[in-house]
């Protein structure tokens, strides 16, 4: 028999470790279809591991990732998420999307015309350099557009804080070149972010819009 809210041929278990998902904030790493992100953590879908490896990881992660005890996520709860996890699945390329196709195929011409006449750099050896003219020499980006795309998951949009810690009191603890070697040599539940993807240049840059946004 199914529970309201729930459509024909859905597990049970699957709406209810989509709700531990969401209520655990898994998404916040992962993403609402377990997609990931390379600044926040490995996409899910598509996983091939057993419920039981799932559950074992839940509650022994590695990296930044932390630890849900039984106390935290209950071990019934822990393999409905451990279910709804490996229920997700690879999804649909861009291409494959219509709504998407036209700008994948659009972009995909364009960097081809671009190569042809030498402006973009292939990744594939024996094509062409890329001249001085092209990205290597565009204007540096600015503090707020690194912290937006590097920062902003964890620390909020406007640095109230969300994951990580609230940074808008920050100024008033450190300096500019503080913030810099905290970003540099981070805590362990920080991810590195320097020298990669963040150089020193950046990480200055962010250091700078973080201590100047009081």
């Amino acid at each position: 028999m199914r529970r309201p809210g729930e459509g024909p041929g859905i597990p049970a278990n699957e709406h209810a470790g989509k709700r531990i998902f969401v209520e655990q904030g898994c998404y916040q790493c992962h993403g609402y279809a377990g997609q990931g992100s390379p600044m926040t953590g490995p996409a899910l879908a598509g996983l091939t591991l057993s419920e039981d490896a799932v559950v074992d990881y839940v509650r022994h992660p590695g990296g930044v990732m932390p630890a849900f005890s039984v106390t935290i996520l209950p071990q019934d709860q822990a393999r409905e998420l451990a279910g709804y996890v490996l229920s997700l699945g690879q999804g649909r390329p861009p291409s494959k999307i219509a709504l998407l196709a036209p700008y994948v195929v659009g972009m995909s011409a364009a960097v081809a015309a671009k190569r042809n006449a030498g402006d973009v750099r292939s990744d594939r050896a024996g094509d062409a350099p890329m001249p001085t003219s092209s990205v290597a020499a565009r204007a540096p980006e600015s503090g707020s557009a690194l912290y937006a795309a590097n920062c902003a998951m964890c620390h909020g949009e406007n640095l109230e804080g969300g994951i990580g810690p609230d940074l808008r009191s920050e100024p008033k603890k450190r300096s500019v070149d503080q913030i810099a070697a905290l970003i540099m040599a981070p805590p362990a539940a920080m991810p590195t972010l320097y020298p990669a993807p963040l150089d020193a240049g950046r990480v200055k840059a962010v250091a700078a819009f973080v201590h100047g946004s009081r």
